[in-house]
Order: structure tokens, then sequence, then C-alpha cells
């Protein structure tokens, strides 16, 4: 089995879920999939990502007895899951004001795992967490 991160799996199961029914798991891998994972850097093969894609597939047997899932289906499902990662990220950002900044950074590692795909605001995830870094650094800093 690959060794996905929690971010690489959970595209994996979002790509998997909206196109598995109406492409074979060896599209899915090679057309949706695997080209997200390389454009984040992934180290997983193709063979990995593959197999992968299989045991989501033999775990959740209900993605491919639901059939194929349309365009309307996938537009809402990413509207919420997006919706549910602008909650977390604005959680995480008003945590974030307030100084708490493990608890910033524990929200916003739960909004990209709510929608891996999407960038909020402005920037990707990582620049939100360097910000975390950084503040949290300053602040240790000048509390010494």
């Amino acid at each position: 089995m690959a060794d996905l991160t929690p971010v690489e799996q959970a595209i994996l199961e979002q790509l998997t879920a909206d196109y598995a029914a109406e492409d074979a798991a060896r599209y899915v891998t090679e057309a949706r999939v695997l080209p997200e994972l390389e454009r984040r850097g992934t180290t997983c093969t193709l063979g990995e990502v593959w197999r992968a894609v299989a045991a989501y597939l033999d775990a959740n047997p209900g993605i491919l007895a639901a059939g194929p899932v349309g365009e309307q289906e996938r537009d809402e499902r990413n509207a919420a899951r997006v919706a549910a990662a602008e909650r977390l990220f604005h959680q995480a950002a008003n945590c974030h004001d307030n100084q708490q900044y493990d608890d910033a950074m524990a929200l916003l590692e739960r909004a990209e795992l709510a929608s891996p795909l999407h960038t909020p605001t402005w920037h990707p995830y990582q620049h939100y967490r360097d910000a975390i870094t950084k503040a949290k650094a300053a602040a240790a800093a000048s509390a010494e």
C-alpha cells in the first residue's frame, strides 16, 4: 500500500468518490489522482497509488454501487467541502489573531483535509502554516 500523507489520502478519497463509478480505477489513478499528487510533490509511484485507489474502493463498495456521479452532484459535494474548509480556515484565522497558535494550526490542518483541492483565500495552506509557525516563534521569543 502507498505511504500517503493524510492530505494525499484525502485527495485520493475525494477524487475516487467523485469519479470512480464512471471511470475505471486505473483511469481515476492515472488521469485524476496521480497528477494531483504529483503536482504536490508526492513520492508515490503509479502502482502504489493505483493499489491505494483499489483498496479504497474495496473498503467503500458503495462508491461503485451508487453509479456515476453527475457534474451537478460533484459541484454540490465540492461546494460543501469548500464551505466546511472555509469555516475551519476562518476559525483558524481567529485563533491566530488571538495568539492561540496550536489551535490555529490544528484547525488549518482540518480545513485542508476537509477540502484538500481548495486553496483558501489567496494562498496555499502551506503559506498559512508558515505564518502561524512564524507568529508562534515570535511570540515565544518575545516572552523570553
